[in-house]
């Protein structure tokens, strides 16, 4: 099995196509800057609470103690999840608790592959510990194909990489883009935004296992 085909959340990915019109918008105006990570994050922000549904709770910069029982030496105590959603569910006694069901990090494209990678093995942490937190990485880019994310023909890249020092893999599984014309010959000058998923490794055989039985 090459993949685990799974779909981004829909208010995801209307999310995703708004922050890359955003990013056209902002570049139309401000040519000679690059948007800061914050502002990415802010603009997402807005974005997701216009399309989440009234069950789910937008979070901003909570701590990942609050994801993880356990502490990792690559996850410091101060380290913050940018953005995620909670939704409210009874417990085995019964009772309404808020749990979180999607950890979000926002990363550019121009970012270090260290740093992109650091936020990797984070949500990789989050992923193996809780099975029904899904995990994105957001890697947004101004003006230039993100090569690591994306085909030279514009498309995702497919296929799972394995995240380093980690029991998880990470999948494009969405690639949106913003142009004022879209062709091959200007596919490296788009806006393009990318949803990268973590699956842990134990997810990826159980889904290998499911696609064996569907088959037989």
């Amino acid at each position: 099995m090459q993949e685990v085909l799974n779909l981004p959340p829909p208010w995801f990915r209307k999310a995703l196509q708004g922050l890359a019109f955003w990013v056209g918008h902002r570049c139309s105006i401000y040519e000679a800057w690059e948007l800061s990570e914050g502002a990415l994050v802010a603009e997402l922000c807005n974005l997701i609470h216009a399309h989440l549904g009234d069950a789910d709770k937008l979070r901003c910069e909570e701590p990942y103690t609050k994801f993880l029982k356990q502490s990792y030496p690559h996850i410091g105590d101060k380290a913050r999840v940018d953005l995620s959603v909670w939704r409210w569910e009874k417990d085995q006694q019964g009772k309404k608790r808020i749990r979180p069901h999607v950890a979000i990090e926002i990363k550019r494209a121009s970012a270090s592959t260290a740093r992109i990678d650091d936020d990797l093995r984070r949500l990789a942490a989050i992923a193996e510990e809780s099975s029904s937190v899904r995990t994105f990485l957001c890697v947004v880019s101004e003006k230039r194909l993100p090569k690591r994310f994306v085909s030279e023909k514009g498309n995702r890249r497919t296929g799972l990489v394995a995240i380093d020092k980690t029991s998880s893999c990470y999948q494009v599984i969405s690639v949106v883009k913003a142009s004022a014309y879209l062709n091959l010959k200007n596919i490296h000058q788009a806006h393009y935004c990318c949803i990268v998923e973590v699956f842990t490794n134990q997810t990826i055989e159980d889904a290998k296992r499911d696609e064996e039985n569907s088959e037989d």
